[in-house]
């Protein structure tokens, strides 16, 4: 197997790659509990936290707090992120307004700049193939954001993409080469037939299977506290990636933990 470490590229005998993945039952937005379940820096922490979108789309927890509240909800995973992240680490939010939380996904963004001095590094949009979000009182809406936030301004390209550079007006710019190596914030990716009857509010596998391929190398860290049914997870193990992950529903732990052992053909250990 051909890995890259620190942007060197090395052969490592398959055997000798194993990659293990960390699940915790338990509250995300304690701030002592994570840190000490986290034993490594994260290198991309990508995430769907709740919507507050009042529909029971949850067993454990209420979806439906008051604006302010919801806002400190997200801003203190956004700490927790910030606090775990390596330097040259990125944040993945996925994010998206709906009839009961119409504009906190905007203050969310901006306290998390202001209060917590995250960057805003890139935004990327996901068009979904799949059926789209309707109601009575919105435009249909086929898209989601996944704001991209990091500690410092870094590079998020990666090294595989080769760029030219041209000077403007504020200095140095840098823009793709070529248009078969054209790396886009438009990311279309299927939404059909994701949900459970465990969890209605799954993304799809190619979300952050698309985000980790393209953000991280072998042998770095990823972390999503709100697991659901381990999607994070299942691409960082197609991917080879170890992963953290936090779930509060104990039913969702489990099947999180049946989905990995179908698809590996190995069983958990419990620590």
């Amino acid at each position: 197997m051909r890995i890259k470490v620190n942007g060197i590229v090395e052969e490592v005998p398959n055997n000798e790659v194993k990659f293990e993945h960390y699940l915790l039952c338990g509250d995300s937005t304690n701030y002592a509990l994570v840190k000490d379940f986290l034993k490594d820096k994260i290198k991309l922490a990508f995430t769907s936290p709740p919507y507050n979108i009042n529909q029971k789309m949850y067993e454990s927890y209420e979806d439906n707090l008051e604006s302010e509240d919801y806002i400190k909800f997200n801003l203190k995973i956004l700490h927790i992120f910030k606090d775990n992240l390596r330097d040259d680490g990125i944040i993945g939010y996925n994010i998206l307004y709906n009839k009961n939380s119409k504009s906190e996904y905007i203050h969310i963004v901006y306290r998390a700049m202001v209060e917590l001095n995250l960057k805003l590094l890139e935004t990327v949009i996901w068009k979904k193939k799949g059926m789209p979000i309707t109601n009575d009182f919105d435009l249909t809406r086929d898209y989601e954001f996944v704001y991209m936030l990091g500690k410092d301004i870094v590079d998020i390209m990666p090294d595989e993409i080769n760029q030219m550079s041209v000077m403007s007006k504020n200095g140095r710019v840098a823009i793709n080469k070529g248009k078969s190596r054209v790396l886009s914030n438009y990311w279309e990716i299927s939404n059909n037939n994701i949900q459970t009857k465990e969890n209605k509010a799954c993304f799809p596998v190619n979300l952050p299977l698309k985000a980790i391929n393209t953000f991280t190398d072998i042998f770095d860290y990823v972390f999503d506290p709100f697991a659901g049914t381990g999607t994070t997870l299942i691409a960082c193990e197609a991917t080879n990636r170890y992963s953290y992950n936090i779930e509060l529903d104990n039913i969702l732990c489990e099947v999180i933990c049946q989905r990995w052992e179908k698809l590996t053909n190995k069983k958990r250990v419990k620590l």
